[in-house]
Order: C-alpha cells, then structure tokens, then sequence
C-alpha cells in the first residue's frame, strides 16, 4: 500500500514554499488567462496564504504540494490545491479529495471549490470524482460535491 498524505499545518516558514508552489503549478493557466506578472502573483498568493488554514501535502518524507481549506456551516470550502509539477498525475489530487470525502467526523456534509475555466485538468479531475458545477464567474467554474 502506498504511503499515506499527511497534511501539516503551514507556518510563517512555509510562506515561501507555498507561493513557490502556487507559482510552479498555475502559472501556464493563469498566463494563458491573464498573462503572468510575478509581483501581482506574489501579492496575491502571500494574501491567500496570510488568509490561514494551509497545510503543507506530505507524501513520505517529501512536501509535495499546499491545500487550503476551512469548514463553515456543513460546508468544507477548498480554497487551494497546487502540488509541485513533478507530483502532478500521480493521483495526489485524488487522494485529497477523497481524504475529505472520506471523513465522516469532518462535520460537513458538502465540499465546494472552484478552478479557473481554462484549467481543463483539474476540472476533469473534479468531475471523475462527483463533482459537479453549480455556478460560474467570468473566470471560475464553482464546483460542488454533496457527501454522506
């Protein structure tokens, strides 16, 4: 059996590694959508990282990638995936998903998230996996799962 994902709170050290990783793994989409502009991208993903609830991915003995989530009225709301790029298509996005899916003392009964429209991968990736589109923004597909 493969090595279980460990999800370790981020500290102010791991800021860092987390923009580092938001960077490595969206930058081909956000460029295609918006065109790249390192201090614009920096400046938001420290805000989204200053927002707290970021957990460092760990697969053995290797950070492989940042999740943000928070639980609020039944409703686990996944504010970010990026694993880095050369964990990509190895199932770890899967096994994420279906850690939360999974937990019957999360205190949730429905996930929600949303991808950029142009982010096909992740997109296919939510659907294979229950997911469905309740609602969508100029940029966004807003995604949801309904669990237990």
């Amino acid at each position: 059996m493969d090595m279980p994902l460990i999800f370790e709170p981020a500290t102010v050290n791991d800021r860092a590694f987390y923009i580092h990783v938001h960077h490595a793994a969206s930058r081909a989409v956000v460029e295609e959508m918006f065109g790249w502009d390192e201090a614009v991208q920096d400046r938001m993903t420290g805000e989204s990282f200053d927002r707290g609830d970021v957990y460092l991915v760990w697969h053995a003995d290797e950070r492989i990638g940042v999740v943000a989530w928070d639980v609020k009225d039944a409703t686990l709301t996944v504010h970010d995936i990026y694993l880095l790029p050369e964990h990509q298509g190895h199932g770890y996005g899967s096994r994420i998903l279906q850690d939360f899916m999974n937990n019957p003392s999360g205190g949730y009964d429905r996930i929600d998230l949303q991808t950029l429209k142009l982010n096909m991968r992740a997109r296919a990736l939510y659907e294979r996996l229950g997911f469905e589109v309740y609602d969508a923004t100029e940029t966004h597909w807003k995604i949801r799962r309904i669990i237990g």
